[in-house]
This record gives C-alpha cells, sequence and structure tokens, in this order.
C-alpha cells in the first residue's frame, strides 16, 4: 500500500536515498526504454520500491535494452 503522506513520484516510488531521489527526479518522459514514472508498469514500479526499500545492494534490469536501476547499498558494496 503506498503511503498516503508521500506526494509526485515519491508516492509512486518512496525510499531509496539519493539513488531513489536521482530516479524521481531524472525525466524519465525523455527515454525511449521506459518512459515517463507515471506509465511504468506495476511490475517495474513494485521492483524498484523493493529495491529501494532493501538494505542489500540490488539492481534491476529492464526492458529488451536492459536499462540498469540500482540502490545505494550496491554502490557502498562495489566502493568498500
Amino acid at each position: 500500500m503506498e503511503d498516503e503522506s508521500l506526494t509526485g513520484y515519491a508516492a509512486i516510488i518512496p525510499g531509496g536515498g539519493l539513488m531513489g531521489e536521482l530516479v524521481r527526479f531524472y525525466d524519465w518522459s525523455q527515454t525511449s526504454i521506459i518512459g515517463a514514472i507515471e506509465g511504468w508498469s506495476p511490475s517495474l514500479k513494485t521492483a524498484v520500491s523493493i529495491m529501494f526499500s532493501s538494505r542489500y545492494p540490488m539492481f534491476v534490469w529492464w526492458g529488451q535494452e536492459k536499462l540498469n536501476v540500482y540502490n545505494e547499498t550496491i554502490i557502498r558494496a562495489f566502493l568498500i
């Protein structure tokens, strides 16, 4: 269930720290791979939300082009 206190893209894809912010503020409507966040499939929204709420390194490959979206924890895992 979505957090009713959140608005805009944060309600669609909550959490994620800095990476979540970057994903929410990126102009996805200019991409041919997945388009605007409002039009993302429920499966993609769910996968990204699960990934951003995890404290474990995770990423999602999406579409034939294999667009890669990842959480902050994966960055930390590779920096150590």
